[in-house]
């Protein structure tokens, strides 16, 4: 697994995502079939003010998109050709998902995603995805799709 902080931190540089849509603060390591990020979820994200009032939990299509960005897209990234130099080549689009929601996910809490590619054709790629609490617990897991061409 590449662990090495500047060719990680390239990646995560051609991420097209800004704010307030990027879930990804930085990965922990690649290889050419997995990947591994984490994300701190804000506590004054504003999807909490409203889901729940009182009693916040993020909203599961956060989660999925925090799946993609921390794992699927970094990943595909690191597979598509080395001419992929500008991340401006990079269009992402999610094209399938799986994703069973185990424990709910709360404002300040921290999660790190693994994704095991399962294919890459086409610049098509399929991963199987686990979300987890800083205590290993599973948050989420499942199959995700996506398009990375460049």
């Amino acid at each position: 697994m590449i662990q090495e902080a500047t060719y990680l931190q390239s990646l995560l540089d051609k991420i097209p995502h800004g704010e307030p849509f990027r879930f990804i603060d930085g990965l922990r390591g690649i290889s050419d079939t997995s990947a591994i990020g984490y994300y701190t979820f804000p506590e004054s994200a504003d999807f909490y003010k409203g889901h729940f009032p009182g009693y916040p939990v993020t909203p599961g299509v956060i989660l999925t998109e925090c799946m993609v960005q921390c794992s699927v897209l970094p990943l595909a990234i690191h597979l598509l050709p080395s001419s992929a130099d500008n991340k401006d080549n990079i269009l992402p689009l999610l094209t399938h998902t799986d994703i069973e929601f185990r424990q709910e996910v709360k404002p300040g809490q921290k999660v790190e995603v693994e994704a095991n590619l399962i294919y890459f054709r086409r610049g098509i790629i399929k991963c199987s995805c686990e979300m987890r609490s800083e205590t290993g617990d599973v948050l989420s897991l499942g199959n995700l799709s996506a398009v990375a061409k460049q």
